[in-house]
């Protein structure tokens, strides 16, 4: 429950890390906050809530080189995060990165915010951003990330097109296997049949 600026009573819901997170994410928007209560929420709602879920690679190569760029450039995380949120069309990423930003604005640090998308950011990546925060080198890190995630998309196509060979003789041989036991070999069992030779029980 928060105040407007008008005095106005406004209920509703929001996900913030603490109550105090939770004003300042209000104060932000000129509201101040009168009472807040926890609830749980069901897993389906929670991974609703949190963005929980699978992102193609190159949004996730697109993020970090833009973070990598604009941090280089002095650019503050929290503008980082947000210069390229305007751009993102896929709807799940979107929810995404403003979750992650919402987090960031609020106080939290750029890992924990990515921490709470674990199907989105794998744990190595979490780790590799908390390294990153630590030693003062998160524009080199996110550069780092971007490029391991390019290494993995072209090992990933690499690999689908070694495959694809062996897939497209696999299928021309069950097709041919198919068409011999179920056309060829019948005629020819009938003929034997009908000149009355007797068939080998393998046969």
């Amino acid at each position: 429950t928060a105040v407007d600026g008008l005095g106005q009573t406004l209920r509703g819901q929001m996900e913030a890390s603490s109550e105090s997170a939770l004003d300042s994410m209000l104060r932000k928007q000129g509201h101040w906050l009168a009472e807040a209560r926890e609830r749980t929420m069901t897993m389906r709602t929670q991974g609703t809530a949190r963005g929980n879920r699978s992102v193609p690679r190159r949004l996730l190569i697109e993020f970090f080189l833009q973070a990598n760029i604009q941090l280089r450039t002095g650019v503050t995380l929290v503008d980082a995060i947000g210069f390229g949120l305007a751009d993102v069309t896929h709807a799940g990423f979107h929810d995404v990165q403003t979750q992650i930003l919402d987090r960031v604005r609020a106080g939290g640090s750029f890992s924990e915010a990515l921490a709470e998308h674990p199907k989105t950011f794998a744990p190595l990546i979490v780790s590799l951003i908390r390294a990153g925060e630590s030693s003062g080198r998160l524009a080199e890190t996110c550069g780092d990330i971007r490029r391991y995630y390019e290494w993995v998309d072209r090992l990933m196509s690499d690999i689908r097109q070694a495959l694809m060979y062996p897939a497209m003789v696999l299928v021309a041989t069950v097709i041919f296997f198919f068409l011999v036991f179920t056309f060829l070999i019948p005629r020819f069992a009938g003929v034997l049949t009908e000149i009355k030779v007797p068939l080998p029980l393998l046969t």
